[in-house]
């Protein structure tokens, strides 16, 4: 029961945050929301390693998946502005690759590492892996200054974010094609 409900928050998070994700990376680009992401993931790995609490580990794990759903959501915009359309589709696939290959393959020695050192330690090494992912997408992710120009004109006469946010969310809630 107490592993199911830890792993359950993980992905709590990663699918509450999908289309918000999805809308913030539209608004305002990938650069800012992936370093923060990367960060949530990192803190998320030291607050459930850190604790004996499951209240608080679940937390730490509630953090990991909201700052995970960024991760591929990131990736398709990404490849959206920078790659010619055609390319978009070998890049969605090389990119699912990728990770479903970091998820197979990955799980081996991370065991190792767990077997070697511990649990805890194992993830707050994670967790500074997190955080160094966060510098670097800091300092080399940047967001297309052909896009941005886009977004600033498409929403120049929203009143606020928020209100920009939620039109946006309707707008994907009420279209026919969101729910085929």
């Amino acid at each position: 029961y107490v592993m199911g409900s830890l792993a359950s928050w993980y992905y709590i998070g990663y699918t509450t945050m999908q289309i918000p994700v999805g809308l913030l990376v539209d608004r305002i680009g990938v650069r800012f929301p992936l370093f923060a992401a990367a960060l949530l993931i990192g803190g998320g790995c030291y607050i459930f390693a850190l604790t004996d609490h499951l209240s608080v580990m679940s937390v730490g794990r509630l953090f990991m998946g909201i700052g995970s759903a960024f991760a591929f959501i990131s990736c398709v915009k990404t490849a959206s502005i920078w790659f010619k359309p055609q390319r978009l589709g070998l890049l969605v696939g090389l990119t699912l690759m990728v990770g479903t290959m970091g998820a197979t393959f990955g799980s081996a020695p991370l065991e190792m590492l767990v077997n070697l050192i511990g649990w805890r330690f194992s993830i707050q090494i994670l967790g500074v892996v997190g955080i160094v992912l966060a510098i670097y997408a800091f300092a080399v992710v940047r967001d297309h200054p052909a896009s941005a120009i886009l977004n600033e004109q498409l929403h120049k006469g929203s009143t606020s974010w928020i209100k920009a946010v939620i039109n946006s969310a309707l707008e994907i809630l009420t279209n026919k094609h969101t729910y085929i």
